[in-house]
């Protein structure tokens, strides 16, 4: 090839040659490019990273399973063939060479394809440095995108998350939405109203907490007991908690009988009490009280015929309280001494008429509760509504609130 091009070469004018030249130069460029990737091959592209990337401590065991990761995955997955996760003590820095020698328990793969990723360590995982994943010490999570080897050669490494560390607490209240409510603790764990129906108008339930109590997942699985105060939709859900149960055929469902006949389960508890009548009970290695109050009247609306429970059930040596849709009365708290039997956490409705100072003296004076969550809010009630007739006390306004104790 090169003989012919030097022979016509000699036959042109210097003009030509000067086109000829750039015409050859480009031939041999191209040819070289092909040479280097290979005829129809494209260059090597270098993996996107995962984005997002958190952690949050959800449990109290006490080691990696208590962290629950969340991240993005990358934007383009082209080159990437599969996620890993580690755990490093926080403030420390590490390189892509260096996260890509972790192996075995010190990381946690992931398929690639999901948009979200949301997640659980092993109890058993190790930190990058091959330690267990210790209590009260911060650590920061990382999310290595591993190239295919065959787009992509090289791995990439997200940025860490916030750091957060693993808290040992006895008691842990989640709030769920409306008058729902998670209390877990000393192994045992029970619902509350956590399975409404139409909360129009009400603090509502999140997408995320909504699809994992649907099939009883983490952190709705290994539930003892499920309490329903009364049979109204944004307390109480048939559908709903056939569908939780179906998951969770273990659970065992506590309400009035007004709740039990709208549901056909193996699992329900019926406990039949006349009004302002209370029932003391053991289930499930849970020590728990059933109250029949008065539900309040509200809206225009007469509810004397409605069955409303109220709770007093005991996580360990914590005692909380729900009283459902209590009309707040002297005649609703006076056939039972609360306080002699000193409530840690009350949960009470909080909204329209029921935040008053009346309501305030009645807490005060028949329950003494050590510490108060308001729960039941419309959308339209304030928080500084509530604090300014009750104090500084614990506001339920948003899913997946937590308190500890």
């Amino acid at each position: 090839m090169g003989l012919v091009l030097f022979f016509v070469f000699g036959y042109l004018k210097p003009m030509q040659r000067s086109v000829f030249l750039l015409l050859a130069f480009l031939f041999f460029s191209g040819c070289s490019s092909e040479e280097e990737h290979g005829p129809g091959n494209k260059p090597k592209i270098e993996p996107l990273k995962a984005t997002n990337v958190k952690i949050r401590d959800v449990r109290d065991i006490g080691n990696a399973s208590d962290f629950q990761l969340t991240f993005n995955r990358a934007a383009d997955e082209e080159g990437i063939s599969e996620y890993r996760a580690f755990l490093l003590p926080a403030g420390y820095d590490i390189s892509v060479e260096e996260a890509t020698k972790l192996s075995g328990l010190q990381i946690l793969v992931l398929r690639k394809g999901l948009f979200f990723y949301d997640t659980t360590f092993p109890g058993s995982f190790l930190d990058g440095f091959g330690m267990p994943v210790e209590t009260d010490k911060p650590y920061q999570a990382w999310v290595i995108s591993v190239a295919d080897g065959k787009d992509a050669n090289t791995n990439v490494l997200s940025s860490p998350s916030v750091a957060e560390e693993i808290r040992l607490r006895n008691i842990l209240v989640t709030y769920i939405g409306n008058a729902g409510i998670m209390v877990e603790g000393f192994g045992k764990k029970v619902i509350i109203d956590g399975l409404p129906g139409n909360l129009t108008g009400w603090k509502n339930i999140s997408s995320n907490f909504l699809s994992k109590l649907a099939s009883a997942r983490d952190p709705f699985h290994d539930v003892n007991l499920l309490f329903f105060t009364h049979n109204h939709g944004d307390h109480f859900s048939p559908s709903k908690v056939n569908q939780f149960v179906g998951s969770s055929p273990d659970t065992k469902i506590i309400g009035p009988q007004q709740v039990l006949n709208e549901i056909i389960l193996p699992g329900e508890t019926p406990i039949p009490l006349k009004r302002f009548e209370y029932l003391d009970t053991l289930i499930d290695g849970i020590q728990f009280s059933v109250f029949h109050f008065r539900h309040f009247d509200m809206f225009g609306n007469d509810y004397s015929a409605v069955d409303n429970y109220g709770y007093m059930v005991d996580i360990g040596d914590f005692r909380v309280l729900h009283l459902g849709d209590v009309l707040f009365s002297n005649e609703n708290f006076d056939f039972f001494d609360f306080t002699a039997h000193s409530v840690d956490l009350l949960f009470f409705p909080a909204f329209g008429s029921l935040i008053s100072q009346e309501t305030k003296g009645l807490i005060d004076q028949k329950i003494a509760p050590k510490h108060m969550v308001a729960i039941h809010l419309q959308n339209s009630t304030t928080p500084s509504s509530i604090e300014a007739i009750f104090g500084d006390i614990e506001i339920f306004t948003i899913s997946e609130q937590t308190l500890s104790f």
